[in-house]
């Protein structure tokens, strides 16, 4: 599991290890984070990449 408190950061890790691997769920903001998401690198290691949310995030409202 990878945590990070910058979204852009966890995104591009995201991608890099999403190439040649199987994403489970996409990133992206959920109820408890700015961005997940989860997946098995090409590899066959599964990895969940979080982002913690600041003291003043709150989830969007859609």
């Amino acid at each position: 599991m990878l945590h990070t408190e910058d979204l852009d950061e966890a995104k591009r890790a995201f991608e890099a290890l999403a190439e040649g691997g199987k994403v489970g769920m996409a990133f992206g903001e959920t109820f408890w984070s700015p961005g997940y998401g989860n997946l098995t690198d090409r590899f066959g290691v599964p990895w969940m990449i979080n982002t913690n949310g600041g003291p003043d995030w709150k989830p969007s409202q859609s």
